[in-house]
């Protein structure tokens, strides 16, 4: 993977909105790095592109959100969810994982029978992180790229 930026925008202004045009760029695979150290940035993509959210150890999520989704596979006994203030999970079953006792948590989710697939992160807040399934999160699951060697 190439460390020089085909592209790079650079903002400074704040509660604007503006529009970052990629269809310059060849298809295919790309990751988009955001450095927002105030935590104001909103990502929106056309309907027809499907992306996730890299989340790992590394590069945690923070910041406070709703609806979140994360690819559970077949054959996956258990994952553990790192969380620093709150968090609220909800299987494809239904079943409600709530993790909103406010603090710091490493914690070990068991996934039961028919639970495997599309998680919601139904609310977040801090930094938070999985491990024990593949580091992809989406804002929209109608749009999660998911790798078609995991699914």
């Amino acid at each position: 993977m190439s460390q020089n930026p085909l592209l790079q925008y650079d903002y400074s202004g704040s509660r604007d909105t503006q529009q970052v045009r990629l269809n310059k760029l060849a298809k295919g695979y790309y990751l988009l790095k955001v450095e927002d150290p105030a935590k104001m940035f909103r990502l929106k993509f056309s309907p027809s592109i499907p992306y996730s959210i890299i989340v790992t150890p590394q590069n945690r999520f923070n910041g406070y959100s709703r609806y979140l989704s994360f690819y559970v596979p077949a054959g996956i006994a258990a994952f553990r969810v790192f969380k620093e203030i709150e968090a609220i999970l909800v299987s494809p079953s239904g079943r409600v994982v709530d993790l909103s006792k406010k603090g710091s948590e490493e914690i070990d989710i068991k996934v039961l029978n028919g639970e495997e697939g599309l998680w919601m992160i139904n609310f977040v807040n801090g930094y938070f992180h999985i491990e024990g399934v593949p580091p992809f999160m989406s804002m929209n699951p109608e749009q999660m790229l998911v790798p078609s060697d995991l699914q």
